[in-house]
């Protein structure tokens, strides 16, 4: 028995070619396109610079688990405001990343939802909460979780 050839189809600038049929592509019209990836990556606009270190890791990742798993899933990256979420994400819940239809869904601000937890460890552990300053100190200062949330996209 033959299997079909996947189409490889490519409609972002600069990019490697991907299979794009097992993307919805309907959830990247109006985002910025940021070249320079092996993936298709997306942002809302002004996240341009957010999207290129997340899609760093985030490549770094994909390739490490498409080596690992002997499977390449077809993937983009969207990396989305607050104002864009509710439009092209499977959640309501801003900032909990997922995959959904081929693409991985993050945000690209600082998102409450993490903030939660923030309380949880100040309220259980002064020296968890230290260390949690330590490593996911953000811009402003305080615990941002982003660089870690964005790994539960590839869990779920």
């Amino acid at each position: 028995m033959t299997l079909p050839v996947p189409v490889y189809t490519n409609t972002y600038e600069n990019q490697a070619p991907c299979r794009l049929d097992m993307i919805d592509t309907s959830w990247h019209e109006g985002l910025r396109n940021i070249p320079g990836f092996s993936l298709p990556v997306l942002s809302s606009a002004g996240l341009e610079s957010r999207a290129g270190s997340i899609a760093e890791r985030v490549v770094k990742a994909h390739r490490f688990l498409s080596k690992t798993l002997e499977f390449e899933p077809p993937s983009a990256l969207l990396v989305l405001s607050i104002a864009d979420w509710p439009s092209r994400s499977g959640t309501q819940v801003y900032g909990m990343p997922h995959f959904r239809a081929g693409n991985l869904v993050v945000a690209g601000q600082p998102a409450d939802f993490w903030q939660g937890f923030v309380s949880m460890i100040r309220e259980e552990s002064a020296d968890s909460l230290k260390r949690a300053e330590e490593v996911y100190r953000g811009p402003n200062g305080g615990i941002d979780f982003s660089p870690f949330s964005i790994c539960w996209g590839f869990m779920n």
